[in-house]
């Protein structure tokens, strides 16, 4: 199993306009900088929780049907998702979104057949990527990301505007040196909303 993104967010959960007020910067003079910041930010608490922030579209490849009636799908929030796959003759078919149902309600989301249907097609013997489910996923938008998250990735912005290389602390007393590279509160704060990490493989 491989799961890929397909199509990346057009925007960001934090706007500029949010970072600007909490580093309290005067001028845009760095805003180009900053929206980096943003944007890496947000890739690192995505990475963090194994979670979409803004709406994205996944592929989840496998190399035949799943072994069981339930398919979860990873990177939750889950909005909506269908079903290709290769027949017995390698030719590229729809599954029919009759036979399944798609459930958006817990996290990781997951798709699960009608009962009493065929069940799962039957796929290319032997093929590659014979199965394939697309799916959305993430917040509708900026405003319907969590609050707790949204402030994780303005601590990662405001630590990484203010110190832009690696940053080391030495102890007198131990004779060790302590490595700061990122805030701990960020990671407290994305620990509530972090999932399982499976069939993992972002692009």
């Amino acid at each position: 199993m491989t799961t890929v993104r397909s199509v990346d967010p057009t925007s960001d959960p934090v706007s500029y306009a949010e970072a600007k007020e909490h580093l309290k910067l005067l001028s845009d003079a760095e805003k180009t900088y900053v929206e980096s910041l943003i944007s890496v930010a947000t890739d690192i608490a995505e990475e963090d929780c194994n979670r979409s922030l803004m709406p994205q579209t996944w592929v989840m490849y496998m190399d035949s049907v799943p072994s069981t009636s339930e398919l979860l799908l990873p990177y939750p929030p889950l909005v909506s998702a269908t079903i290709a796959y290769k027949d017995a003759d390698g030719d590229n078919q729809t599954f029919s979104s009759a036979q399944y149902e798609v459930d958006i309600i817990p996290e990781p989301g997951r798709i699960s057949l009608v009962p009493d249907t065929t069940g799962w097609p039957t796929t290319e013997a032997g093929g590659i990527n014979t199965f394939a489910v697309t799916y959305v996923a993430g917040y509708a938008d900026a405003a319907s990301v969590p609050k707790t998250i949204k402030q994780a990735i303005l601590l990662y912005v405001h630590h990484w505007y203010e110190h832009r290389v690696e940053i080391t602390t030495i102890s007198p007393m131990m004779g060790q040196s302590d490595l700061k590279q990122t805030p701990k509160a960020a990671g407290f704060l994305l620990f509530p909303y972090r999932i399982p990490a499976f069939g993992k493989e972002r692009q």
